[in-house]
């Protein structure tokens, strides 16, 4: 299992959606921005990698990544979900192995730089 099918459950499983279905559902459509955006921002995947993995194309992905600032300031319950996710350690409850817990915690620190610097 790698780092983005990891991401991917654990997205599911914080916005209690399917990210692969198709379906244009709000609730879904935020948990598929939130996973663009933390695999793009965070894990440094490509918009290719990160479209195979919820089946949509890279210029989809694109446009997740573009969009979650707004999102986020504009959607309270986004807002909710996703800092569930990062913030309260929701990624390191399901530990499969060390290297996917090492992975995450990477994660955690590259997120609060980035939040440290927009803050500055």
């Amino acid at each position: 299992m790698n780092v983005l099918d990891v991401l991917k459950r654990d997205v599911e499983k914080a916005f209690s959606v399917t990210l692969n279905v198709k379906s244009r559902k709000r609730d879904i459509v935020n948990g598929r921005i939130a996973f663009g955006y933390i695999a793009r921002k965070h894990l440094n995947q490509t918009y290719e990698k990160i479209g195979n993995v919820i089946n949509k194309d890279h210029a989809t992905i694109m446009h997740y990544c573009k969009n979650f600032d707004g999102v986020y300031r504009s959607d309270q319950n986004f807002r909710n979900y996703f800092d569930s996710l990062v913030i309260d350690d929701y990624l390191l409850r399901n530990k499969e192995s060390i290297k996917e817990e090492i992975d995450r915690l990477k994660f955690k620190v590259k997120y609060f730089k980035n939040r440290l610097k927009d803050a500055v």
